[in-house]
């Protein structure tokens, strides 16, 4: 099994569970290290389309030079981080914006 092709199913399983949840918003943070191989994002965009009817939202972080491969998968759902010490505030503002507290 490839590597793009764990991270679908990864994806797919995490998001067949938030879909059943009742939260309002719910976030699906993909955090990678690295590109794979071949251009399999397909069934994951597909899942980023359909998750706005389910509120959901997807993102992709990429670390350490994948941003291309990102952007073609999430769109403007991507985030690149160079630093690894970039991750936590980045991540605490993408939460941030995305996620309302109670």
């Amino acid at each position: 099994m490839t590597p793009a092709v764990r991270l679908q199913r990864l994806v797919a399983s995490c998001y067949g569970r938030m879909a059943k949840r009742e939260e309002g918003n719910k976030l699906i943070i993909v955090i990678t290290d690295g590109c794979p191989g071949d251009n399999s994002g397909g069934q994951i965009q597909t899942m980023i389309r359909e998750s706005h009817r389910k509120n959901i939202d997807i993102f992709g972080v990429g670390i350490a030079g994948c941003a291309k491969y990102l952007e073609a998968i999430y769109g403007g759902r991507t985030i690149a981080i160079d630093d690894l010490n970039e991750l936590p505030g980045k991540m605490a503002a993408l939460v941030k914006r995305h996620v309302r507290f109670v």
